[in-house]
């Protein structure tokens, strides 16, 4: 069930604009951040010998400021907890630049609880004294890990305790106690009997102190325990003693860490934490939140929660992405918070941290949008609700983009464009859950601005409109379909050159109404003549248009942007802006009508005629005037009420980093605003040291035309934009706001309200789901000035329908229904490690086996969507390897260009391969005779020397031969399996060494090491082979012999739960059965039963093997368990996943759709 929250808005919600600037005390508060100065930051000044972590400030008598922090040796590592010592600077700026002074706290002795280590200080001035809070620990002293390699003294670590130093100066000398402030319990069961630390504190109203701190249990085994939580103490005294309470504070249901390093204050009736959120879900990364408290006991997220994430803007304007930026502590001057300490970190290839303390200016705004109530329940992450396309993207300013149309099907149609720059038209079938597309445009411009709008005749006809951007003067794109509710028959490509080249030629943002008042007219509207809004109309169903005229002007040069609705009755609507507001800086929202030939304001006034165009200023309503109190806004929806009244939906920027969403409507009295909620900044990931281009893109809002007292909005909760719905109640001002994603892991954002979804039709919204979006697009024009083809957009669209948890595996729909889940989920997370990879690495071996995986899936779908993506891969790539390409890795890839050539009998898509081929059968080292040894060959990269090579290059050369006839790749393939089988499988254990280094290994059971994933490429290749190799081929019989010696003895090594271990003959080492060794070893036993080389006899043994892998798919489609890369037996857990496991699913899926037809008859 989705999260409901109940928001209950004052009845002044709605209110003339000038109340946006009203001064009403308000408790709830935002926090932005600043750009950093560049002397805002520490490293301790010792030419980088030592790392730094964690800064606190107090200003002293000496007029000067001062920060203590945290110190060690940079080159033993992030040894913090054996070696951290506090130490002390000052400067005459809180922005510094900070001088250092001395080591407050020097090593005293294990013998003391705090002797041998003291870190994460927080400093305070209560009365005439100050205070210095800290953590320290004692032990063995032994360094454990090394730069680049973190390894914790669980000792030390599970040694630390909680201890307070007096001074009467911030230059000392300070007090220290022989005893800690905050011990540990006695009581085994509390949840801080193993360790206490990071101690934040704050005076209350009644002169008493609140302290919490970080507390680990023993509910989990130690020596890590857990789980992490944060307990509250209160004191009369700033010494002590303290008097703990017994129940957690900042708690998340189902997780063991949820945050870390709270900073507390009190302020206006409450008080107030910046709260280290920890990475709850999956790959989310760390980020800042705001907590609040009436007696600082109960603490539950701010209403304006998220304060940052890992990005921090230097005062250049340069962003900056970082490793970490955590330990906040806010410096306050005249009892109202001044700025935020974070300590700061960057890690480099070597995995070394390089680590800093910075002072980011800090700003508290209150909040004057409704108070929110929340009534939480389970709620959906976007990842488990169906994709229409796994790469896809839109802009909001051409509409519409998603039309329902119920004809003879019930379908929601939707268009967009693809990170090649393909346009797609596609639908989802609402009776049989179908979905389809088609490219209707190839390689138009990678843009999402591009997207087509969508448009039905009466009879049912599809009209679809699109455009391009960056490319000067192309026209507008009209594709009309043959036939009715069809995506899959158009007529020729329309180019409607419409614009006055006197006034310009870009044609760009497409939006398509029709009037019944006047004979159905069409009307056509874009961004043309001299960048400003610009029409035609047609009369005969878009056959031949009008020549382009310009219906609104402000000044030269701007760009104003433009949103256009109709019922399709007499009137059309428009709310328009100056501009972009990145160029505009008092952009404002205007409103006009049009009907019957005249332009009208939303008070009925006429202001101009059709003939008499264009528009000005004075012609138009102006909603909201942007003003440098209240801010610039955005236009970003406009519909028509039940009484025919205009409503505009617009987000307001104060600044650039706080989006405001309102609305406004026509009530008695002309145009009344709201304020609905602050969503957060831009969503697009600003890359580091760069300037946000796009600092205006909001998460984006949507009006349902059906029902106008709904709207759909993204909005950043938990540092996540989420798609919520918005419906307002009878209540004048009151609305509820139901999630309908919570949770995800990716931002959700343009959320569109489907067209034509009247109120019980299932499918009411549509959104973009963001694995990456960095820029709208990639052209030459602005790859000069940032982005590259790797930066491009990977974003799905996503439809407001939840995945079934889970599919009929035994059957061909379900089995296909599963295997298009784990392929589309893999398709939308192509960034293995969570990183981008280069156009060569996208090629290598991890990606080959994931898009020969996506070939099968073609196979027994047909389903255009998917073999165009392998079509845009190749033509990209050139149908190429990468280079050293004599490394078997490197020639996987070339499987997938013989199964395209096959298809389509393209010479280029072959062309490259043979070429590669040929330097292998040629090449001289080949002459000189094969060397498959592993160690000691610098040339083994060159060879077969490793078992996965033989799942990698041979099927390369294989599929050649199958698609071309020539008979030197196999006889190539055929002599160089037999030398690496002869050296590396073992006849008496019937399975393959890795590698030579393995001959001698053994396990700490005394066992020999078979790795399961490498016996598993090695089974996927001789499987390939033989189903390439003819039955009257010489070489069959061997490499059948082999098929069915290793097939045998896997059979015996599968566990009882049908799966099969990373180490084959030592199931007690890492006992957890491993996806990708199953999923190959199940591929090859389907494929055998299927061809009659094994007998039905095994074939329980291949459905329980199915049914386990089957369970571990998950909702998403992430396909889970899986090692990472590696080449011998590793651990592995459930959130684990790789492409080329998700790729041997779907041939194992392929083979399953044939054993259950043949089963179910």
């Amino acid at each position: 069930m989705r999260t409901i929250y109940l928001m209950i808005l004052s009845v002044l919600s709605f209110f003339i604009l000038p109340a946006f600037a009203q001064k009403n005390q308000a408790k709830n508060y935002r926090i932005t951040l600043g750009k950093v100065p560049e002397t805002a930051v520490y490293t301790d000044g010792h030419d980088g010998k030592y790392s730094v972590w964690g800064a606190s400030m107090v200003k002293g008598e000496d007029g000067l400021y001062h920060i203590f922090y945290s110190r060690w040796p940079k080159d033993i590592g992030w040894s913090w907890v054996t070696d951290s010592e506090i130490a002390h600077a000052v400067s005459v700026s809180p922005y510094g630049p900070w001088k250092f002074k001395e080591v407050v706290f020097h090593r005293r002795g294990k013998q003391y609880w705090d002797g041998w280590c003291t870190h994460n200080p927080t400093v305070h001035k209560f009365g005439n004294k100050y205070y210095l809070y800290y953590m320290g620990n004692t032990g063995d002293g032994q360094i454990k890990g090394r730069p680049g390699k973190e390894v914790l003294n669980w000792t030390h670590r599970n040694n630390q305790r909680i201890g307070v130093a007096v001074a009467d100066s911030p230059n000392g000398p300070w007090k220290r106690y022989d005893h800690p402030l905050i011990d540990i319990s006695s009581d085994d069961k509390a949840p801080d009997c193993l360790m206490v630390s990071n101690p934040s504190i704050c005076e209350t109203p009644d002169g008493k102190y609140l302290l919490l701190y970080k507390a680990v249990g023993k509910k989990y085994p130690l020596p890590g325990g857990g789980p992490v939580v944060h307990m509250v103490a209160f004191s009369d005294s700033p010494t002590g003693p303290f008097k703990k309470h017994s129940k957690p504070v900042f708690c998340f249901e189902g997780e063991r860490f949820p945050v870390e390093d709270p900073y507390i204050w009190y302020q206006d009736g409450k008080y107030r934490a910046i709260v280290k959120r920890m990475k709850n879900k999956d790959r989310r990364e760390f980020s800042l939140v705001q907590f609040e408290s009436v007696d600082g006991l109960d603490w539950k997220l701010a209403e304006y929660e998220n304060v940052s994430g890992l990005t921090i803007t230097w005062e250049n304007g340069k962003s900056q992405k970082l490793t970490h930026l955590e330990r906040p502590q806010v410096y306050m001057e005249n009892s109202k918070p001044l700025l935020l300490l974070c300590a700061a970190d960057t890690t480099d290839v070597y995995k070394v941290r390089h680590s800093f303390n910075v002072q980011i200016p800090l700003r508290m705004v209150a909040q004057k949008t409704a108070k929110q109530y929340l009534i939480k329940k389970q709620a959906v992450a976007s990842e488990n609700y169906q994709s229409i396309t796994h790469n896809g993207a839109w802009c909001w300013f051409s509409d519409p983009r998603a039309v329902y149309y119920e004809g003879k099907y019930k379908r929601t149609y939707a268009g967009w464009i693809d990170n090649y720059g393909d346009v797609h038209v596609g639908y989802f079938d609402h009776d049989t859950k179908e979905i389809a597309s088609v490219v209707v445009a190839d390689n138009l411009e990678i843009d999402d601005h591009n997207v087509p709008s969508l448009y039905f005749d009466d009879k049912g006809y599809l009209q679809v409109y699109y455009n391009t951007h960056m490319i000067g003067s192309q026209p507008l794109f009209l594709l009309k379909s043959n036939e009715p509710e069809s995506i899959t028959s158009f007529g020729e490509v329309k180019k409607l050159y419409l614009n006055d080249k006197k006034e310009g030629s870009n044609h760009c943002y497409t939006n398509v109404v029709s009037l019944s008042a006047e004979a159905n007219r069409q009307y056509l509207f874009w961004r043309g003549m001299d960048n400003k809004p610009t029409f035609s109309y047609s009369d005969d169903g878009g056959d031949t248009w009008s020549a382009g005229q310009i219906y609104f002007k402000t000044r030269p040069k701007a760009r104003p942007y433009t949103k256009v609705y109709s019922k399709g009755d007499d009137k059309i609507h428009f709310t328009f802006t100056d501009g972009h507001p990145r160029n505009e800086p008092l952009n404002s929202i205007y409103y006009v009508c049009y009907k019957n030939g005249a332009f009208y304001k939303a008070d009925g006034t006429k202001t101009k005629e059709i003939k008499d165009l264009p528009l000005t200023l004075n012609d138009v309503d102006i909603v909201y005037q942007g003003n440098k109190e209240t801010g610039k806004a955005w236009n970003w929806d406009i519909a028509e009420d039940k009484d025919g009244n205009p409503i505009i939906a617009f987000a307001r920027f104060p600044v650039n980093t706080d989006h405001i969403y309102c609305l406004a409507r026509v009530e008695k009295g002309g145009w009344k605003k709201c304020d609905l909620v602050h969503s957060g900044k831009w969503f697009p990931q600003t890359v580091t040291g760069r300037k946000e281009y796009e600092d205006n893109y909001s998460g984006g809002m949507s009006i349902d035309k059906e029902n106008t007292d709904i709207l759909y909005l993204s909005i950043n909760r938990d540092s996540v934009f989420e798609i919520e719905k918005w419906t307002m109640n009878k209540t004048p001002g009151s609305w509820k706001v139901e999630a309908i994603t919570s949770g995800s892991n990716k931002d959700n954002v343009r959320p569109f309200a489907v067209k034509g979804a009247q109120e019980g039709n299932p499918h009411q919204v549509m959104w973009m789901q963001n694995t990456r979006y960095i820029n709208f697009g990639y052209h030459e024009k602005i790859r000069e000035n940032f982005w590259s083809f790797e930066e491009r957009y990977q974003t799905a669209i996503k439809l407001d329908r939840i995945l079934p948890e889970t599919e009929e595996y035994t059957k061909r729909e379900g089995i296909l229904n599963l295997m298009r889940r784990v392929a589309d989920w893999q398709l939308e997370n192509p960034f293995t490690g969570g990183e981008w990879k280069q156009d060569e690495e996208i090629l290598n071996w991890v990606y080959a086996t994931f898009w020969r995986g996506l070939c099968a899936l073609h196979d027994v779908t047909g389903e255009e969507r998917y073999v165009n993506e392998l079509l845009n891969l190749g033509a990209h790539h050139k149908y190429g390897t990468g280079d050293n390409f004599f490394h078997a890795d490197r020639v996987a890839i070339i499987n997938v260009w013989a199964y395209l050539y096959g298809l389509y009998k393209q010479p280029e898509m072959l062309e490259r391969s043979k070429w590669v081929l040929n330097a292998h059968l040629y090449a001289s080292n080949y002459k000189k005779g094969t060397d498959v040894r592993f160690a000691d060959n610098p040339r083994r990269g060159e060879w077969w020397s490793w078992c996965d090579a033989l799942y990698m290059a041979p099927t390369a050369f294989a599929s050649v031969w199958e698609v071309t006839g020539e008979d030197a790749y196999l006889d190539y393939m055929n002599t160089q399996w037999w030398k690496t089988s002869d050296y590396l499988y073992s006849k008496t254990d019937s399975l393959y060494y890795r590698d030579d280094r393995f001959f001698s290994q053994r396990t700490e059971n005394g066992k020999k090491v078979f790795w399961g994933r490498g016996n598993g490429w090695v089974i996927g290749g001789l499987t390939q082979i033989l189903d390439i190799l003819p039955s009257d081929s010489p070489y069959r019989p061997r490499f059948i012999a082999q098929y069915k010696e290793m097939i045998g003895k896997l059979l015996s090594l599968q566990t009882e739960d049908g799966l099969w271990t990373s180490n084959l003959l030592d199931k007690d080492y890492l006992s957890l059965g491993e996806t990708s060794a199953t999923v190959f070893n199940a591929y090859a036993l389907a494929w055998g039963i299927n061809n009659g080389l094994i007998d039905t006899c095994f074939s329980p043994q291949l459905e329980k093997a199915w049914s386990a892998l089957c369970g571990r798919v998950m909702q998403s489609g992430c396909l889970g368990y899986v090692q990472r890369v590696a080449a011998s037996p590793t651990p592995f857990g459930q959130d684990d996943w790789q492409m080329y496991a998700s790729g041997a699913f779907l041939l194992l899926g392929r083979e399953m759709t044939k054993f259950y037809d043949g089963k179910n008859g």
